[in-house]
């Protein structure tokens, strides 16, 4: 169990730190039929509490399936969505409970940025939540962060556009290099 979480966590980590090559807002779209889907929650550094939910189109008013609640949550939880057909479409919405209230919604345009996808691959997709407005937001999609994993390969977007602003992560990371660098040449 340690190594798949400690992947999970990499895989995270790295594609915040790596890059800023998100889809804002994009329902995730299944290719084939009979593929599994599971959810495992990795982190969240958010001072407001929410809850992540599988949407349900199918009930008005409804958020859907609760998933994961960012504070009460471990890392290497893990929650299977269920069995799904080619051309199904998943999305995700989000309660933040404390702070500014808000419901956000995946497939409600104006909710579109508050969801970030980073594909690491055609079976495995990073979803980080802003539950922040964007009009205040940090922007720094850590409020909550789940990788989604498909038994079969995901149609639709599976690569990204390349943006040229590196995220905080990445910051971080060349910070830290920097500071190892100078520690070996003392």
């Amino acid at each position: 169990m340690l190594k798949p979480l400690a992947f999970l966590v990499a895989a995270a980590a790295a594609s915040s730190a790596a890059r800023a090559e998100f889809i804002f807002g994009t329902p995730l779209t299944i290719a084939q039929n009979a593929t599994q889907v599971t959810a495992t929650f990795v982190t969240a550094k958010a001072d407001w509490t929410g809850i992540l939910f599988l949407g349900n189109n199918q009930t008005s008013g409804s958020l859907g399936t609760i998933l994961f609640n960012n504070h009460a949550s471990r890392a290497g939880d893990t929650r299977v969505l269920g069995t799904f057909n080619s051309g199904d479409q998943l999305f995700f919405n989000y309660r933040v409970m404390t702070g500014l209230r808000n419901d956000w919604r995946m497939s409600k345009p104006s909710d579109a940025l508050q969801f970030a996808l980073d594909y690491v691959s055609t079976t495995r997709v990073v979803l980080r939540v802003e539950d922040m407005p964007m009009s205040i937001s940090d922007r720094d999609y850590d409020d909550c962060v789940v990788v989604l994993s498909f038994s079969k390969p995901l149609g639709g977007e599976t690569t990204t556009t390349e943006n040229t602003l590196p995220t905080p992560g990445a910051m971080a990371v060349l910070a830290a290099a920097g500071l190892v660098s100078g520690r070996r040449r003392r």
